[in-house]
């Protein structure tokens, strides 16, 4: 008779309803999770048509949380009593999962749990180096999944984990793995989950999944691995989920800095060192649908950014250094469903956010410095089930009524979930956006220029690149990269209190571009003798650009703002931005700003290949760009910048891929005899046709007579000519 799987489904409902139930640490809940489903899952083969009993295993301490598997912690020598024990079970009540945490093993020399039937083999030790070759032979069952994290491997076990010819899930987590050859996988065709996170990996070969063509599943969180090492990798045509969370990947995301990774749906890039998203990114993912980008460094998205992402569903940048973004920024992000922009530097709300996104229902704008919200943002947002806004500082002036009526008609669901709070004026401070009359909304003729109702938020870069502080003033350097016409708006002025930043001042500015010798050049000036020192505060400034007689273009809002700086009259030099690009074959073309812009403020420049200097130059916090050229071969380069006693700032340059150029070495000799002989005919030619065509040229030669006295009498004279041809 067929067993009945029914009760193992109902176990495996009941299992994953109540999973965190049991009050295990989260590590250990994300370890062996994988290996639970896998357990329950396989013990619907075993049929068993009574209850499951759990082992008495003696000697050992052992529990059994759920049917079909079994907790031991124990001594070296607890593995021979879990064996014997298990070895004379009956199948009625055969463990499919074993789990072990043994104290004290170092070694694993020979062969355990003979003759055992099992289909996951979990062992932690804390102190494991090494795995004999010959570790699971004679398991009655061939493992499907294994298990060893927590341990001290600082090599994959490949010689014993190749003979598990059917296993599927491997868990190598908090290990000290450092390197993977091309060999480490070798010959594990069919696992399907590889999990490597916490461990040191940063050198990784292209080839080392090569020959794991099913593998779905790879989890890289946590350990050292940066852009060049993820460029290279192969054979993951059927990756579904990547996460490279927690390692060194920097610099921009471009087109190269992934694998083509046709079939994965997520990936996880948080915590890392991204500073912006270029246009067509992650061109090679052509079924993604969840991208994490939180918790990086991403201060721009360039136009048509995720122009190759339309399938993306689920988008989190928060925890980024955004401050604003064009209409064009989330431009083919058709599919979007849920984006995430909480915690970063967002000054307004505008239309631009909302129009593209056709799609969006969850939309996260908490703690942000949202101060406007224009009154056709959320035109068109018919969509939208969840918006929140918590911690921002909403200017409750007449400019906010249209977000205001827009609330009123929603859900009320999603109006408790808003919370809104107004920050400004004086009189409505932390007052409830949706506590508020319409007739509260109102606005003085002398509003700042923040209240421009209709106002867009314009796309142009305004950075910090000058700071210096002298006791009692602050002169802050702005740079923008337009040439359009602008007056100045407001200087904002916040302090870090705890995780928050809180508005501490503003303060109006006076000056218009057309006055100015360089109008991308803005110096600030501001009294902050009444701030504290050493305390940290960030610095942003509004700007109108003044486009109405630039094809009738309406005015916008430029926005910019400072990182989070101590008020400190000596401080160590910061880079402010770095960016690297490899514009041409060894040639290197570097866009940098660090403070202070001081004499003393010097570094050094260095770039790396393949872990050995190729090229290093002084660094002056003056200067912005630099160009380095007669770099060897194509790359990829590292680039670094660094100052004496501090960390350096490093970010990857991908190779330079360049067709060859048709004029070699041996064209260009081709060339040149080809043009050598052509000419050699030519003259040849013409000398021929000289000669023919040229008249004859007679030659004569005169005989004159003796002189003959003129007293003589009449004569005459004989002329002797010839003529030579």
């Amino acid at each position: 008779m067929e067993p009945d799987p029914l009760p193992h489904l109902q176990i495996l409902r009941s299992f994953c309803a109540g999973w965190s139930s049991d009050g295990a640490p989260a590590e250990q809940l994300r370890i062996r999770m994988w290996v639970m489903v896998l357990v329950i899952a396989c013990g619907a083969a075993v049929g068993v048509q009574t209850s499951w009993v759990c082992p008495d295993i003696k000697n050992v301490s052992c529990s059994c949380d759920y049917p079909h598997t079994l907790r031991c912690t124990g001594n070296q020598s607890s593995l021979d009593w879990i064996a014997s024990s298990l070895r004379g079970l009956p199948s009625s009540r055969m463990v499919s999962l074993l789990d072990c945490s043994i104290q004290g093993l170092v070694h694993i020399n020979q062969p355990i749990l003979k003759g055992v039937s099992l289909h996951g083999l979990v062992i932690s030790s804390g102190v494991l180096v090494r795995v004999a070759e010959d570790a699971f032979d004679g398991i009655k069952y061939p493992l499907e999944a294994l298990g060893f994290p927590n341990n001290q491997l600082t090599y994959v076990p490949i010689l014993a984990i190749s003979r598990l010819t059917l296993l599927s899930r491997l868990d190598l987590s908090y290990n000290r793995l450092q390197s993977l050859s091309s060999h480490s996988f070798q010959s594990l065709f069919n696992v399907r989950f590889l999990d490597l996170s916490w461990n040191r990996l940063s050198n990784i070969s292209s080839k080392a999944f090569t020959d794991m063509s099913r593998l779905k599943t790879l989890r890289l969180q946590s350990n050292n691995i940066n852009g060049d090492v993820i460029s290279k990798l192969q054979g993951l045509l059927n990756l579904e989920e990547l996460d490279l969370s927690s390692n060194r990947l920097s610099g921009p995301l471009t087109p190269r800095t992934f694998p083509r990774l046709p079939k994965l749906l997520t990936l996880n890039v948080a915590s890392n060192q991204i500073s912006s998203i270029v246009s067509g990114a992650l061109s090679g993912f052509d079924a993604i649908e969840n991208l994490n980008l939180e918790h990086n460094m991403i201060d721009v998205l360039e136009d048509h950014g995720f122009k190759a992402l339309s399938t993306v569903k689920t988008l989190n940048l928060a925890h980024n250094r955004i401050i604003a973004f064009s209409e064009s920024s989330f431009a083919h992000l058709k599919n979007l469903t849920t984006l995430d922009l909480s915690n970063n530097f967002l000054r307004a709300l505008s239309n631009d956010l909302i129009f593209p996104l056709t799609s969006l229902r969850e939309l996260r704008l908490d703690g942000n410095e949202i101060s406007i919200v224009f009154a056709e943002a959320l035109e068109g947002a018919h969509n939208i089930t969840l918006l929140t806004m918590t911690d921002n500082p909403l200017n409750c002036d007449c400019s906010l009524t249209g977000f205001v009526e827009w609330l009123n008609k929603t859900q009320q669901e999603l109006k408790e979930k808003v919370n809104a709070v107004c920050a400004i004026p004086p009189s409505l401070e932390n007052a409830y956006v949706l506590e508020l009359s319409m007739d509260q909304f109102v606005c003085d003729q002398d509003d700042s220029v923040l209240s421009a109702g209709s106002m867009p938020v314009s796309g142009t870069l305004v950075m910090l690149q000058g700071f210096d502080y002298n006791g009692t003033h602050v002169s802050l350097l702005w740079l923008l990269d337009s040439v359009v016409p602008y007056r100045c708006g407001d200087l904002f002025i916040y302090e870090e209190l705890g995780v928050h930043q809180v508005l501490l001042e503003t303060q109006s500015l006076n000056c218009n571009s057309t006055s100015m010798e360089d109008p991308r050049y803005l110096t600030i000036s501001h009294d902050v003798s009444h701030m504290e020192k050493g305390q940290k505060y960030r610095y942003c400034i509004t700007m109108v650009e003044l486009r109405q007689k630039m094809h009738d273009v309406p005015n916008s809002l430029a926005l910019g703002c400072s990182g989070i700086m101590a008020l400190e009259e000596v401080y160590t030099p910061k880079i402010a931005a770095f960016q690297a690009v490899n514009s041409a074959l060894s040639f290197i073309e570097i866009h940098a700003e660090a403070w202070p812009h001081t004499a003393t403020c010097a570094g050094n420049i260095s770039v790396y290949m393949e872990s050995k200097t190729v090229h290093r130059s002084p660094f002056h916090c003056g200067l912005s760009k630099y160009n380095i050229s007669g770099l060897p071969t194509y790359g990829p380069y590292n680039v670094c910048i660094s100052f004496q006693g501090i960390e350096p700032e490093c970010v990857s340059v991908a190779a330079q891929y360049v067709l060859p150029h048709p004029y070699t070495p041996f064209a260009t000799l081709i060339f040149s005899v080809t043009l050598s002989v052509f000419l050699l005919i030519v003259i040849l030619v013409y000398k021929y046709f000289r000669r023919k065509t040229k008249p004859p040229k007679l030659h004569e030669q005169c005989f004159l007579p003796t002189h003959h006295d003129d007293n003589q009498t009449s004569g005459y004279m004989k002329l002797h000519a010839t003529t030579k041809v």
